[in-house]
């Protein structure tokens, strides 16, 4: 098995992202009042072991630079993410940041799960692509933002399609 080599700017983006978006997402998070002390927020997300190492130095490198914010990493493999997630939220138990995939923003908006961001002061939206932007919302709110986009593509062999 090959595993991708994560650039420096490819990290670099990566830990602007979960900085953007843990920052957007902190107002609500566990140990903090209001009043710019020490605070908590969990983050939860899906992946393999290469992943959360990455994910663990994109937080690591938050934290350092944001001394008053813990991350608490809450890790998860994509067969049992969903069904974790929808139990803790329906016990009020939600993580703080979560990655999100774009179909369940409105269900998870919709029952107000989700913290409407264009609410929250601070967050400039005007850099980022309006598609891109617009894949975290879901009536009129903005639920989400996207950390990054796929794109499905076809490839063939050319000389065995020849060859045939």
């Amino acid at each position: 098995m090959t595993i991708p080599v994560v650039s420096r700017r490819t990290f670099q983006l990566g830990a602007a992202a979960l900085a953007f978006s843990l920052l957007a997402t902190g107002c609500g998070a566990t140990g903090g009042s209001g009043d710019n002390g020490p605070v908590t927020l969990r983050f939860a997300w899906w992946g393999n072991e290469y992943l959360n190492a990455q994910t663990g130095k994109v937080i690591a490198a938050f934290e350092a630079s944001h001394p008053n914010i813990k991350i608490k990493a809450e890790p998860g493999e994509w067969s049992s993410y969903w069904d974790k997630l929808a139990t803790k939220t329906a016990a009020n138990d939600a993580p703080d940041v979560i990655q999100m995939d774009q179909k369940y923003i409105a269900e998870y908006g919709g029952r107000g799960a989700l913290m409407d961001l264009s609410k929250q002061g601070g967050i400039d939206t005007s850099k980022l692509d309006k598609e891109a932007l617009a894949s975290g919302q879901y009536d009129g709110a903005q639920y989400g933002l996207s950390t990054g986009r796929n794109a499905y593509v076809l490839m063939a062999n050319t000389k065995v399609f020849e060859a045939a």
